[in-house]
This record gives C-alpha cells, sequence and structure tokens, in this order.
C-alpha cells in the first residue's frame, strides 16, 4: 500500500528547510561578529595600546630623518 503524500506536508516541510538553513546562516553571522568570544577587554586594551605606541614611534622616526631646508 502506498501513502500519498499531500502537497501541503511537502510544503511544510519545504519550509522547516527554509527555516533551518535561515537560523544557520544568522548563528554563523552572529559568530563571525562575535569573534571576540572570552577575550578580555582589558587585555585587548592594552594591546591596541602598544600597537598605537609602535605606530606612533615609527612616524616619529620618520620624522626625525627628514631633513627640511628652508
Amino acid at each position: 500500500m502506498q501513502e500519498s503524500i499531500s502537497t501541503e506536508s511537502v510544503i511544510n516541510k519545504e519550509g522547516d528547510v527554509e527555516q533551518l538553513e535561515q537560523a544557520e546562516q544568522e548563528q554563523q553571522q552572529s559568530s563571525s561578529v562575535d569573534g571576540l568570544g572570552g577575550v578580555d577587554l582589558t587585555d585587548l586594551t592594552e594591546l591596541v595600546m602598544e600597537l598605537g605606541k609602535g605606530a606612533k614611534d615609527i612616524v616619529g622616526s620618520i620624522f626625525d630623518n627628514i631633513d627640511l631646508n628652508f
């Protein structure tokens, strides 16, 4: 005996698949945005400050080596 599958049940299953795919995409997007995860903000702040100091030193040395003659 063959079971007949109604169009409505097929549409519902397709809708469920679409909802699942959409939920997976949203989860991937939020995980990529929340990539910081368990990073301590204090450590992050210190890292940014050290990078800024390094950039300041590089720019300072470039300006020290520029010879301006007026």
